[in-house]
Parts: structure tokens; sequence; C-alpha cells
């Protein structure tokens, strides 16, 4: 769902249903924040909600056990947007008295259909676009719209028991667009309107929202008595970096220990590299 800033959304909804849907819970008051990411590099939608569970416990009373249906409606201008999300996880609770506090997490159903579906067959001069369009719609994968762009060249392969995305984005990098050929690379990713095989050159040189002169930056909310409407819409609220180093990663990376060994085929020779912790 592009071009959307925060404060332009209205939470109409939540509802929270059963496994089998046997129960339909009004969870709305219970919610305490919601987050939905939309990414282009990612193959199925995400939410994370923060629920203030004060009496009810759900998780013990419902059960909450995993695959429920949770329904959001948000309204967004002159839209509104029927979402529906499968929960996968709850963490971070938090039990004081009769309060709790807990995060659900949800993704679309077809990110719990893809791990468990499995691609294996030949490919017969099928191009991108038309293969990604039969897999969704094969075995009811999913009804959602598809907006493509077209490729250049078809595909002769076989996959070899791939999961769908897996297999999806395995194509996107090799795939040529028609529109501009000197160039490779699509993206397979999903939004609130449907599912999106894109090529990037494309997506890159779509006019920017809502101009070239608009600028987007972070500032503290406080910094200024008199707040500027309009220049507020564009300021970016918050942002974080979910890892900035991990030296015990680089560590089992072999980024400060390895040992490399090249093989050079036709002088029938080979050359040793080795370094440790210690040099660094």
């Amino acid at each position: 769902m592009a071009n959307q800033f925060s404060g332009d959304f209205t939470l109409e909804e939540v509802y929270l249903y059963s496994v089998y849907n046997t129960q339909k819970i009004d969870i709305k008051n219970l919610v305490m924040e919601i987050n939905l990411f939309e990414s282009v590099m990612s193959s199925a939608l995400q939410v994370e909600i923060l629920i203030q569970d004060i009496g009810q416990n759900l998780i013990s009373t419902l059960p909450i056990v995993g695959q429920e249906r949770i329904q959001i409606k948000i309204g967004s201008r002159n839209k509104i947007y029927d979402l529906n999300y499968y929960l996968y996880k709850v963490d971070s609770r938090t039990i004081i008295e009769k309060d709790q506090t807990y995060i659900m997490h949800g993704v679309s159903i077809e990110g719990l259909r893809n791990e468990n579906f499995r691609i294996c067959q030949r490919i017969d001069g099928e191009k991108s676009e038309d293969v990604i369009e039969d897999v969704l719609k094969k075995s009811n994968f999913s009804g959602k719209k598809l907006q493509k762009d077209s490729t250049v060249f078809p595909f002769d392969m076989y996959v070899p028991n791939w999961r769908v995305f897996d297999f999806f984005n395995w194509m996107s990098i090799r795939s040529i667009p028609e529109y501009k050929k000197d160039s490779i690379g699509f993206l397979f990713y999903e939004t609130f309107d449907g599912y999106n095989f894109k090529s990037i050159d494309k997506l890159l040189e779509q006019q920017p929202y809502p101009s070239n002169n608009i600028t987007y930056k972070y500032s503290q909310g406080n910094v200024n008595a008199v707040s500027n409407k309009e220049a507020d819409r564009y300021r970016v609220m918050n942002f974080n970096f979910p890892k900035v180093f991990d030296i015990y990663d680089d560590l089992r990376a072999g980024a400060f220990c390895h040992q490399s060994i090249y093989l050079d085929l036709n002088r029938a020779t080979y050359r040793v590299f080795k370094s440790n912790a210690d040099d660094y």
C-alpha cells in the first residue's frame, strides 16, 4: 500500500477467530499497538499486535494455539482495507495479577502455505511471470491479484522440490525485463492490494511521491515549539538498527579466523592462506 503516512489510517475493527472458526471475538479494545509490515523484500504481509489483556486471559480461555485468524479493518482516506492474518507466534508475555500483555505475530495465509507446499515439476519454455501466475493459482495456493512486468527469455528447467517463494525469488534475480533488456532483476512481493512481480529498474524510475521537491528527514518531535503540519507529513518518525555488529557472527563466518585453499588447475598448484583472530 504505497503513499501512506503516519496518521492516515483509522482502526475500524479487530477480530480474533478460533482455529475452527467456532468463535469470533472482538479484541479491538485490547489492542495497544498494531504494526503492519509491507515490504518489497517480503513475499508475505506480516503484523505485530500488542495486546493488553485485563481479566479475559484469551491465551488460556480461547485457547490460543496458533493459526487463529486475525481480521483487521483499517480506513485510509476513502478506502477500507479488510486484512486477514494468521497467528504463528506469541511472545513477550508478561503477567501481573490479572493484567497481562503479549505480542501476537501474524502472517498472510500464503506465508504458512509456503512452508509445506513444494514445487517439483518441469518448466518447459515458460516465462517467469507466466510460471508465477500458474503456481499461485495451482491447488488454490492464492487467489490474490498479481501485477506483473513482462520478461524476455523463457525458462527450461526442472524445479527440485523447492518452496514456492524460494522458487519465485530464484527466478526473480535471473529474469531480464522486456522494459529494459540491458538489465536484470525482479522483485516478488506482497502488498495490501495483492502480489507483485516487478522489474527493479522500472520501480526505481517511477516518479517519486509526491514530488522531487519533498525531502523526508528525521527530527525530534519536541524541538520546535510551533508544529509545521505540512513538514510533519514528511518527517521520519523513528528509525532503528536491528543489528549494528556482532563479533560472534563474524567469528563463526570466518571473518577473523579461517583457512582458504586456492587451486590453480592449469598449473596444478595450490596456495594456502591462514589467518586468526590474533592477526587483528
